[in-house]
C-alpha cells in the first residue's frame, strides 16, 4: 500500500507531501491544478521513462519519493528477496527517483538500482489504469494466470501437478538422451575405464605404501652413516676407545670419589643420587644402541626394488591421483561408472517407460486444466460484460478467449493460450485490450475486471485516472459503486471530476494551485466536513449554491450505501 508520496521541483510542483490511507481516496480539483502531475510522479517512481522537461523550471533537479507498506504483499516480497532488497520486519519500503539534467537516479531503501528494477518491483505495488503504463491487465502474459486464480484452488492444484510432471519428464528425457549418446564414444569410454582399472589392479597397491617405501629408501641410502654413528656412540658411552675410557667408566670413578667424600660433606648426597641415576640411564641407553646396531642390515638388491616400486607408483600418481589413497578412490569411481554404463540398457528401458507414463499423465492434467479454464473463462466473460453494462457501456462485449496450443507440445502453463478481448460498441469486432484507444474505456474495462477479480488479483494499490471520461447520470453512480466495492479489498486512488465518486470515497484530497511572483504552485488539502461538502457542491454545478450544498450532503449521506 502507498502510504506517502513526496514530490520536489517536479513540473509545477515545488514541494508537496501527500499521505494516503486505506480504502478509496478521491483526488479532485480544477482542471490544470496538478492532479495528473501527481499521477505522473507516481508513474516515474515505478519506472516510467524520465524526461528533463519534468524538472521544474529554474531548478536543477526533481525528486520523487514513495513510501510503501509491503508486509503481506507476497509477490512484491518475493521480488525484493531475489534482489536482496527486503526491508527489515516492520519497516516500510522507500523508493526514490531523482532527475538531474538527462540523468536519472533510482534508489530502493537507499540502495542504487536501475530503472528496470523499479519496473520489476513496481508492477507488484501499484496498478495504474487510464494510461498504458503499469496496467497489469493489459499484459497478455498475465491473463492466463488470472483465469487460473479465478478458476479456484482445484485449477491451481492441477496446474502445480502439471508443472511437477513436466519437470520429472524433462529430467528423465535428459538422462535418457545422455544414455543414448554416441555409441562409439561409449565404447571408447568402456575400453578406457577397463584399462585404467586393470592397470591399477596390476599394481596391487597397499594403503600408505608410498610413504613407507620412501622412509625405507632413506634408511638404506644412509645405512653406513647410521651404522657408524651407532658404533661410535656405543664405544664412547660403554665399551671405551683404544686410547680412552668410556663415559660410563669415568662416571663410575666420579661416583666412587664422591661416595668417599660424602662422609665428610653430607651436602653431596643429592648430587650423588643424580649422578647415580644418570649412570643407570647411560647404561640402559648403551644397551639399546648396541641392540639397534645389531638389528641394522643392508640388502644390496632391496634399494633397487624400492626404486622400481616407487617408479611404478609415480607413474600411477601422474594419471590417477597424488597418493595411493587417491589412486584407489579413482579406481572405485571408475568401477562405479563402468557399472552404470553396463546397466544403462536396463535404465533406458526404465526411463522409456517413465516417459510414456509421465507423458500420459501430462496429457490428462492438461486436458483437465483446459476444461476448468474454459468454464472459468466463460464465467469471467459473462460477469465482466454484466458489470460493463452497469458502467454505461451497454453495447460492450468482453471475452476471455482461449485458443489451443500444439496438442503434442509440452508447456509449463498447459496447452492453452488466453487473451482478454473487448469491443466497445455493438457490431465491432473483439480486439485485444492493448489496442483500445479510449482512456475512459480502458479504465472502465479495468474497473469491471477488478470488480470481478476482487480478492484474486493481489496488487494492493489501484490508481484510476480519467475513469469518468464521458460518464454521467445513472452510470456515474454505478461507477462510484464499483470503485467503492473494489476498495473494500484494495487501496484505490481515483482522480475524478464526478461528485458521485468523490462522495463515495473514504478519504478526499483536494488539489489546488496558486500563482505568486510569476510562478505556479500546487498544494493539496485533506478535506472533511464543510470543506468536503463545498468541494462536492462545486463539482456538482460549478457554483457553491445552497441547493448544490444540499445535494452534496445527500451524496455524502448515501456514501455508506455505496461502500
Amino acid at each position: 500500500m502507498l502510504e506517502r508520496l513526496l514530490i520536489s521541483d517536479f513540473a509545477v510542483i515545488e514541494e508537496l507531501e501527500v499521505s494516503f490511507a486505506a480504502g478509496l481516496t478521491a483526488l479532485t480539483g480544477e482542471t490544470g491544478a496538478g492532479k495528473s502531475i501527481i499521477v505522473d510522479a507516481l508513474h516515474l517512481l515505478l519506472g516510467a521513462k524520465a524526461n528533463p522537461e519534468m524538472i521544474r523550471s529554474g531548478s536543477e533537479r526533481a525528486v520523487v519519493q514513495g513510501v510503501f507498506r509491503v508486509q503481506g504483499n507476497n509477490d512484491a516480497l518475493a521480488v525484493l528477496e531475489e534482489l536482496g532488497l527486503v526491508p527489515d520486519e516492520g519497516e516500510d519500503l522507500l523508493i526514490v527517483r531523482e532527475l538531474q539534467g538527462n540523468r536519472s537516479t533510482c534508489r530502493v531503501n537507499g540502495r542504487l538500482v536501475n530503472v528496470g528494477t523499479l519496473r520489476d518491483i513496481g508492477v507488484f505495488l501499484v496498478d495504474m489504469h487510464g494510461q498504458h503504463e503499469h496496467q497489469s491487465l493489459l499484459r497478455k502474459a498475465a491473463h492466463l494466470a488470472l483465469v487460473d486464480k479465478y478458476a479456484g484452488p482445484v485449477a491451481l492444484s492441477v496446474l502445480l501437478q502439471l508443472r511437477e510432471t513436466l519437470a520429472q519428464y524433462r529430467k528423465a528425457e535428459k538422462e535418457l538422451a545422455e544414455l543414448k549418446g554416441d555409441a562409439r564414444e561409449r565404447a571408447r569410454l568402456i575400453d578406457l575405464l577397463e584399462f585404467q582399472i586393470a592397470e591399477i589392479d596390476a599394481a596391487e597397491l597397499l594403503p600408505d605404501e608410498d610413504h613407507r617405501l620412501r622412509d625405507e629408501r632413506e634408511q638404506l641410502l644412509h645405512f653406513e652413516k647410521t651404522s657408524a654413528a651407532l658404533m661410535r656412540s656405543y664405544e664412547v658411552l660403554y665399551a671405551g676407545l683404544p686410547r680412552d675410557r668410556s663415559i660410563l667408566d669415568r662416571l663410575g670413578t666420579v661416583l666412587q670419589d664422591l661416595k668417599d667424600a660424602r662422609r665428610y660433606c653430607p651436602e653431596l648426597e643429592p648430587h650423588l643420587e643424580t649422578l647415580q641415576q644418570s649412570s643407570y640411564l647411560i647404561e640402559d641407553a648403551s644397551r639399546e644402541i648396541a641392540s639397534l646396531k645389531e638389528s641394522l642390515s643392508f640388502e644390496p638388491f632391496r634399494l633397487q626394488e624400492i626404486e622400481e616400486r616407487l617408479d611404478v607408483l609415480s607413474r600411477l600418481r601422474l594419471k590417477y591421483g597424488d597418493s595411493v589413497e587417491q589412486i584407489l578412490a579413482f579406481r572405485e569411481e571408475a568401477v562405479a561408472t563402468l557399472a552404470r554404463i553396463h546397466d544403462s540398457a536396463a535404465r533406458v528401458e526404465t526411463l522409456t517407460r517413465d516417459l510414456q507414463r509421465l507423458r500420459s499423465l501430462y496429457d490428462s492434467l492438461a486436458g483437465e486444466l483446459s476444461k476448468l479454464r474454459t468454464q472459468a473463462a466463460a464465467n469471467l466473460s459473462a460477469r465482466a460484460e454484466s458489470v460493463l453494462q452497469e458502467l454505461g457501456l451497454q453495447g460492450a462485449r468482453f471475452s476471455a478467449q482461449m485458443t489451443p496450443r500444439d496438442s503434442q507440445g509440452l508447456y509449463s502453463e498447459g496447452r492453452d493460450d488466453l487473451e482478454f478481448l473487448f469491443s466497445a460498441n455493438l457490431g465491432e469486432e473483439l480486439r485485444s485490450l492493448s489496442r483500445i484507444a479510449s482512456g475512459g474505456e480502458i479504465s472502465r474495462v479495468m474497473l469491471a475486471l477488478k470488480t470481478v477479480l476482487s480478492g484474486i488479483d493481489d496488487i494492493p494499490t489501484l490508481v484510476f485516472d480519467e475513469i469518468d471520461s464521458g460518464v454521467g447520470g445513472r452510470t456515474a453512480y454505478s461507477v462510484a459503486e464499483k470503485i467503492a466495492e473494489v476498495s473494500d479489498t484494495r487501496q484505490v486512488l481515483c482522480i475524478t471530476h464526478l461528485p458521485q465518486i468523490a462522495a463515495a470515497a473514504h478519504n478526499h484530497i483536494f488539489v489546488t494551485k496558486r500563482e505568486a511572483e510569476g510562478r505556479t504552485f500546487t498544494r493539496v488539502l485533506s478535506l472533511a466536513g464543510e470543506q468536503r461538502e463545498a468541494e462536492i457542491a462545486r463539482m456538482l454545478g460549478g457554483n457553491v449554491s445552497e441547493a448544490a450544498l444540499r445535494h452534496a450532503r445527500e451524496l455524502l449521506e448515501s456514501r455508506r450505501k455505496l461502500t
